[in-house]
């Protein structure tokens, strides 16, 4: 029989078994709650990684930096690359194709994938212009030991070409293919860099698919960055402890208000023609909206706390 005095603590324990094996359903609010934390982190999840993968999208295609180093090294502006006429594509990407040749080559001598000639320290590119030679080596007294040339092409065609206008110079460092090609037909002196003439032609031909232009531009990158910027400002909202629903209201005041800039900016530049005023006006229209919500945010509480204080003065007789 339980003693008078301990019959609570004895209940507490069997009520405490109790729910250990049929645990208290959570009230509905509650799970109503958590419901909305999930939603809320998986939009900010969303929207975030859509704008990243959008920003990687506006990405893809474009050139890598050596082959923009090479255009300008073959005297061509990576920007205008879209107006050179039709009959002078082909020259152009074999000019931008030669000097990224020579701008890898150089890199492998450099970081020592590719030897040095015996006596050798040093090697530097000879200017795009230079006759018959593309390359000097050097000895550790800073000397010139030997000249090199350095083609890029498919066959030994230009190597032999080559090699019947300058007979000196017989240090040819070429592409697979053209290695190989020359192997096959005798030639000694030819150096396989290992760089395949089929990628070169591929990476000088994204030059040319990713030249956009300046209208182009702010239409793959503005959106992308507007969403990725609402997305970062709600995940901020929800950590400084703002309510979810005012924060998702807020993004989507934001996004709303970014989407109408972007439209009447495109109206503008659509109707003068200048398509740099589309950048200008989204930029002044996303920096217009900050300023306001920051005052906002400052100012609000404070005509709340003025209000407040005056129906308080109010209700005492005050007026």
């Amino acid at each position: 029989m339980i003693e008078s005095s301990g019959w609570r603590d004895e209940l507490a324990r069997i009520h405490a078994n109790a729910l250990e094996r049929n645990p208290i359903p959570k009230p509905w609010p509650d799970v109503q709650k958590r419901a909305h934390t999930i939603g809320t982190i998986a939009t900010v999840s969303f929207i975030t990684a859509l704008s990243l993968d959008e920003l990687h999208d506006a990405s893809l295609g474009l050139p890598e930096a050596d082959v923009i180093e090479a255009a300008i090294r073959s005297g061509i502006d990576p920007a205008i690359i879209d107006h050179y006429p039709e009959s002078a594509v082909l020259g152009v990407t074999n000019s931008i194709k030669g000097s990224l040749m020579e701008i890898r080559v150089d890199e492998l001598i450099q970081s020592g994938e590719l030897p040095l000639p015996e006596g050798a320290v040093d090697f530097e590119l000879a200017s795009r212009t230079a006759e018959g030679l593309d390359g000097y080596f050097f000895d550790d007294e800073g000397n010139l030991i030997q000249v090199m040339q350095i083609k890029a092409s498919s066959s030994d065609f230009i190597i032999q070409e080559h090699l019947e206008r300058f007979p000196e110079i017989e240090s040819v460092y070429s592409t697979t293919e053209a290695a190989t090609s020359a192997s096959e037909h005798g030639l000694e002196g030819v150096i396989d860099t290992g760089i395949s003439d089929e990628v070169l032609m591929s990476d000088v031909g994204e030059l040319f698919d990713s030249s956009l232009t300046l209208g182009e531009s702010i239409d793959e990158v503005v959106p992308q960055l507007t969403l990725l910027f609402t997305g970062a400002e709600l995940a901020w909202n929800l950590y400084k402890g703002l309510d979810k629903q005012e924060a998702l209201q807020l993004a989507g005041k934001r996004a709303g208000k970014a989407t109408g800039y972007s439209t009447a900016a495109w109206f503008v530049s659509h109707i003068t023609g200048v398509e740099s005023a589309r950048l200008v006006l989204v930029i002044g229209g996303e920096s217009y909206s900050w300023v306001v919500s920051r005052l906002d945010a400052e100012v609000a509480p404070s005509i709340s706390h003025m209000t407040g204080l005056r129906s308080h003065l109010s209700g005492l007789g005050f007026n």
